[in-house]
């Protein structure tokens, strides 16, 4: 009888383009966001579609979040587990998953705040390392994907002490061992400093006084902060075009016909199209929010996403 037998191993002659991979410097987080072979092909390529990654809304899945640079990083990685017989015989039998801690020392209190909101992260995550190397896993058609995650937990918001420096800490397990033994990794070497790349503050759409008919009133604070943003955008944000309504039925878009700033309420006069409001029925829901992160970044409006305000009609 036949036996057949694998092939075991591997050559190990050193690559010409094989590079070590650096300690994370920074991570960036997707629900399930690729890169297309072009969007590859060195930094100017990158940097352009991870902007434009980070400007889609929440609710894209290929949307891209930044954190911030962390100062330092640790490899917490266990040794493999080992099953050991009485005479001493021992076998390998699984290996240690990557682990690491990111320490960040200058993330405020609302920030650091943000960042817990991932906390039980299971999706997929790029990195940068110290070498200014945007981290992914390279695929036979030239694509990139992020790695699994397994866990990630950043440590909540506190007093410091008198004797260290307060530091906010993350850790992160990657879950999957054979992305990083078997699978390809991508490299590409970034001209750019990353954290001059547009990061997002979310902004909650408040009313600032009661509605009037068609005409509603709104203002804008930090989700993390409550600090009131009318003043570093009230003339940014004096635009029909930087503003949405939707009714929440029918999801559809409602029309504009003006908005004009309201230094005593500290917000903007939103008004409706009188007769598509009029047509609403009573008891209808429609949102009031400032647009996408991508229009406003065209229109020269930069950091923000808000977080709608719904209404409903009398």
């Amino acid at each position: 009888m036949a036996v057949t037998c694998g092939i075991l191993g591997a050559n190990t002659g050193k690559p010409q383009c094989d590079v070590p991979i650096g300690a994370i410097k920074y991570l960036l987080l997707s629900r399930g966001a690729t890169f297309t072979a072009g969007q590859l092909v060195d930094s100017a390529s990158i940097q352009a579609a991870l902007l434009a990654k980070m400007l889609l809304a929440k609710t894209d899945a290929q949307k891209i979040y930044l954190f911030p640079y962390a100062n330092e990083a640790a490899n917490n990685t266990g040794d493999p587990n080992v099953a050991t017989l009485s005479d001493g015989f021992e076998k390998t039998l699984t290996d240690p998953l990557k682990k690491y801690t990111l320490t960040y020392a200058e993330m405020g209190k609302a920030q650091n705040a943000a960042a817990c909101q991932f906390n039980g992260w299971t999706d997929k995550i790029y990195f940068i390392d110290r070498n200014n190397r945007f981290c992914y896993i390279s695929v036979i058609d030239g694509t990139g994907k992020g790695f699994s995650t397994g866990n990630l937990f950043t440590t909540s918001p506190g007093p410091g002490s008198s004797t260290e420096v307060n530091v906010t800490k993350t850790n992160i397990t990657f879950s999957n061992p054979d992305e990083f033994k078997t699978s390809p990794l991508g490299l590409i070497d970034l001209a750019f400093n990353p954290a001059d790349l547009v990061n997002i503050e979310d902004m909650q759409v408040v009313e600032k006084d009661a509605a009037a008919v068609n005409v509603v009133t709104v203002g804008l604070i930090g989700r993390f902060t409550n600090q009131d943003a009318y003043a570093a955008y009230k003339t940014a944000l004096n635009n029909i075009a930087r503003w949405s309504v939707i009714n929440e039925t029918t999801g559809a878009s409602m029309t504009l016909t003006s908005v004009a700033t309201d230094d005593p309420h500290a917000g903007w006069d939103i008004t409706i199209d009188t007769t598509q409001f009029t047509a609403l029925a009573s008891g209808t829901k429609y949102s009031v929010n400032i647009k996408d992160p991508a229009t406003l970044h065209a229109a020269g409006v930069d950091g923000i996403e808000g977080i709608k305000l719904t209404y409903t009609k009398p």
